[in-house]
């Protein structure tokens, strides 16, 4: 049974090759590209402290998390003219919101143990809360200022989209120039 639907699959599969190599209007199109959406590229990993302060005292607390960088796939305008290629691409930016570990919170602190019990006993949820949304601003204010990042990522963003043209040529039998264009920041 499983043979049979490799061998259907296969059969479908060259069925479907053999057509698009006998199509020679195939092009880059945005379509195909679209469907992704965000296109993350990279995948970055952060470590930092943030602080929470309660009646003069500080409480320091460490964190990882990852943030995912890439651009906006629906922000991408392809043109096609002839063997000319016009992609118009984003900056990168972060997708998504950063991923805080909160097992990977660890409190650092170097007050006496008896007045740090004190004040961890303090500390309420609503603390919490905010330490974590600090360092959730923290990590998304030091990555969005972190240029060579967001270069490699937008970078990695533009080869992914050179082969997809790549491969349509390769398919169709033609060779595209590609002529990149850039999307100004809104900062």
């Amino acid at each position: 049974m499983i043979y049979i639907r490799r061998t259907i699959l296969f059969c479908v599969f060259f069925v479907l090759l053999i057509s698009c190599k006998q199509q020679s209007d195939i092009s880059p199109n945005l379509i195909d590209i679209r469907q992704v959406c965000d296109l993350a590229t990279q995948e970055c990993y952060y470590r930092n402290l943030v602080t929470i302060e309660k009646n003069g005292l500080q409480q320091w607390i460490e964190y990882e998390s990852t943030v995912k960088l890439g651009i906006d796939i629906s922000s991408v305008n392809i043109e096609v003219n002839k063997s000319k290629v016009i992609v118009t691409i984003p900056n990168a930016k972060i997708i998504g919101e950063p991923k805080i570990s909160i097992p990977s919170m660890e409190v650092l602190s170097e007050m006496p143990g008896f007045i740090e019990g004190l004040f961890k006993a303090r500390i309420s949820s609503k603390d919490q809360v905010d330490a974590l949304e600090k360092a959730r601003n923290n990590c998304i204010t030091t990555l969005q200022e972190n240029h060579s990042l967001m270069q490699n990522a937008q970078t990695r963003a533009m080869k992914i989209i050179e082969n997809y043209v790549r491969q349509i040529g390769e398919l169709t039998g033609k060779q595209y120039q590609i002529e990149w264009k850039f999307i100004k920041s809104e900062e």
